[in-house]
């Protein structure tokens, strides 16, 4: 039984296993195959065949957005590559504010029916916190728009 590493598909075959492997494949001592699995499970990868051994990074990726600078050995953020995580941070905090504008709504609703339809006619606390509440809504609205950049804390 013998492993292979193919750096052209990042994976490993089996010879026992698999009845194709591709042609780049080199094949791995077990106790390196054991290393590489491991390193792999750590978050390191393979990231080059030298002299038909499969290369590990030392450290694990720091984000999906690093690539790997054979020649330095380090893990770097390209300019392009930290723009895209710039923009998709920024999707992802516009999706979260939208979904808190809703729930905000929904809060806002409850309280304004409390406050209109009290019979007892205290609802200084429900005032308070529709007040809260509707400034939330305006924050997160802000965010979904751009002028802020981290969504506020939910009111109490």
């Amino acid at each position: 039984m013998t492993y292979y590493y193919s750096s052209s598909t990042n994976g490993f075959y089996l010879s026992e296993l698999h009845a194709e492997i591709p042609a780049d494949a080199v094949p791995v001592a077990d106790d390196l195959y054991t290393q590489l699995i491991a390193g792999i499970e750590a978050g390191c990868e393979i990231v080059a065949v030298v002299d038909d051994v499969p290369v590990m990074t030392v450290t694990p990726r720091p984000s999906p957005y690093h690539s790997y600078d054979k020649g330095t050995g380090n893990w770097v953020l390209t300019d392009e590559a930290a723009a895209q995580q710039t923009a998709d941070l920024q999707a992802v905090l516009r999706e979260q504010a939208a979904a808190e504008v809703v729930y905000a709504a929904t809060i806002i609703a409850a309280l304004q029916d409390e406050i209109e339809l009290d019979e007892d006619g205290d609802t200084a606390v429900a005032e308070a916190q529709l007040a809260d509440w509707r400034r939330y809504r305006v924050a997160c609205l802000k965010v979904q728009r751009g002028q802020l950049t981290e969504l506020p804390a939910r009111p109490a």
